[in-house]
């Protein structure tokens, strides 16, 4: 699966959800889950977006970390999670192969 195959308003929700997570959380997250998600959401963006700014291969290493962050509940987690086309593990491997790709492209 491709982020490309992902539809992008229930991909934007989720996406929202997650880094604003006082935002739609009792509609979209169980608040038992909550803590488990900030914990992934902090796993994969431990400072925010601010790496969205650098260049591709800052941007491709902070993707690697963020891979190596994540822990074997986490991605337990994550693959519980449906998105459209799969589940919201496969969609972060996709940006973790993608950040692979843009790290041999700079």
């Amino acid at each position: 699966m491709a982020l490309k195959d992902l539809s992008p308003r229930p991909m934007v929700q989720i996406t929202a959800a997650w880094l604003d997570p006082e935002r739609e959380r009792s509609r979209l997250i169980d608040p038992e889950d909550a803590a488990i998600y900030l914990e992934i959401r902090d796993q994969l963006f431990a400072d925010g977006l601010k790496f969205i700014s650098a260049s591709y291969s800052d941007e491709a290493g902070e993707v690697k970390l963020a891979r190596d962050r994540l822990t074997p509940e986490s991605k337990a987690a994550l693959k519980a999670l449906p998105t459209p086309g799969g589940n919201l593990l496969k969609a972060v491997q996709a940006w973790i192969g993608v950040a692979a790709s843009a790290a041999r492209l700079s």
